[in-house]
C-alpha cells in the first residue's frame, strides 16, 4: 500500500486560482455592500438632523400637558446653549417616514427659530425621542437619542 500523499490533487494550482479569484470577488463585493451600508446611515443622519447654530434660535419652550392645564418652561440664554450642545451631540440618527410615535404626547420641546419656522421634539419612548419640523415645505420626521435631552423632557412631563 503506498503511503504517499498524492500533493497534486490537493493544491491544485488551476483549481487555487479559481477559489482566489472568487474570494477576492466576494470580497471586493461584501466590501462595497458595507460601504453602501454606512454611507447611507450616514447620508440619512446629514440629512435629517442638521445642527443647530444659537444664533438660529428665537426661543426654546419646554411645554407640558396636565390635568391642571399647560406648563410652560421658556429656556434662558445659558439652558439654551446647553441644550444646543446636546442637540447636536445626538445619536442614532433614523427616518421615521411613516411617523410612527406614541400617540399624543404629554409634553414636548418646541425649538421657535428665528426664520419662523420650529422644531418640535417628543418622547419617542424606546425609539429615543421623536422630531418633527418642517423643510422646504415637506414634514420631516425622525428618531435621535440624546439621554439628557430626553430626561429633561421626562422630568417636565412628571411635572
Amino acid at each position: 500500500m503506498n503511503n504517499t500523499l498524492n500533493l497534486k490533487w490537493v493544491f491544485n494550482m488551476e483549481k487555487d486560482k479559481v477559489s482566489i479569484k472568487n474570494l477576492i470577488i466576494f470580497l471586493a463585493i461584501l466590501a462595497g455592500i458595507t460601504g453602501i451600508v454606512i454611507f447611507y446611515q450616514y447620508y440619512e443622519k446629514i440629512t435629517l438632523h442638521h445642527p443647530l447654530i444659537g444664533d438660529q434660535i428665537d426661543s426654546i419652550v419646554f411645554e407640558s400637558y396636565t390635568s391642571e392645564g399647560n406648563i410652560r418652561k421658556f429656556l434662558n440664554e445659558k439652558e439654551m446653549e446647553q441644550f444646543v450642545k446636546r442637540y447636536n451631540s445626538a445619536k442614532d440618527i433614523k427616518n421615521n417616514k411613516e411617523l410612527v410615535g406614541i400617540g399624543t404626547p404629554k409634553g414636548y420641546i418646541k425649538i421657535n427659530l428665528r426664520n419662523g419656522e420650529h422644531i418640535s421634539i417628543c418622547d419617542g419612548s424606546l425609539n429615543g425621542l421623536e422630531v418633527q419640523t418642517m423643510r422646504d415645505g415637506k414634514s420631516v420626521c425622525y428618531w435621535m437619542k440624546q439621554p439628557k435631552i430626553k430626561k429633561d423632557l421626562l422630568e417636565i412631563n412628571d411635572n
